[in-house]
C-alpha cells in the first residue's frame, strides 16, 4: 500500500463517499504535482552548544542484560534474585529497595534504556520507577498568599 492509496482512502472515509478509477487517478495525479511542488527542505545549522559524549558511547539495553546486571548486583549484595524481582506491594525491605535503586541508576549510566522498560523489568506501578532513579524529591515550599 502507498502513501497515496492510503490517503485516498482517508480523504473516501472523511467524505463518506467511494471514489470511482477515474477520480482516483485524479487525485493521485494532483498530488504527485503537488509533491513536486514543494520546495525543498532547508535545514539551518544550529549551534551546537554542548555534545553529550556519553550518550553516544552507550548502548540499547534488551531484557538479557537486565536480568545479567541483576544477578551481579545480587551475587555483589546477597539479596535472592526473586526477591530482587518480585513487585512488593505495601512497605519493602529497604535493603531491597536500595539495591533496586542503585540498580536502576546503575543502568540509566551504562545503556540507553527507558523508565517503561524498568516498569517491566519489576512489574511496577511507573511512580516507583521514577522513585528508584530519581529518588524523593521535595517540593519546593509554597509561597505565604499574604
Amino acid at each position: 500500500m502507498t502513501a497515496e492509496y492510503d490517503f485516498i482512502r482517508g480523504l473516501e472515509s472523511f467524505l463518506d463517499t467511494q471514489f470511482d478509477d477515474f477520480a482516483k487517478k485524479r487525485i493521485e495525479g494532483m498530488l504527485r504535482e503537488y509533491y513536486q511542488n514543494l520546495p525543498a527542505i532547508i535545514i539551518k545549522e544550529k549551534e551546537i552548544v554542548e555534545v553529550n559524549v556519553n550518550v553516544a558511547l552507550k548502548k540499547l539495553c534488551t531484557r538479557e542484560d537486565l536480568y545479567k546486571d541483576a544477578l551481579e548486583l545480587c551475587e555483589i549484595h546477597s539479596i535472592d534474585i526473586a526477591d530482587f524481582m518480585k513487585p512488593r506491594w505495601g512497605k519493602s525491605l529497604t535493603h531491597i529497595v536500595d539495591a533496586r535503586r542503585l540498580f536502576c541508576y546503575e543502568m540509566k549510566q551504562k545503556y540507553i534504556i527507558s523508565h517503561q522498560q524498568l516498569k517491566h523489568f519489576f512489574d511496577v506501578n511507573h511512580t516507583t520507577i521514577s522513585y528508584y532513579v530519581n529518588g524523593k524529591n521535595k517540593r519546593p515550599l509554597k509561597r505565604d498568599r499574604a
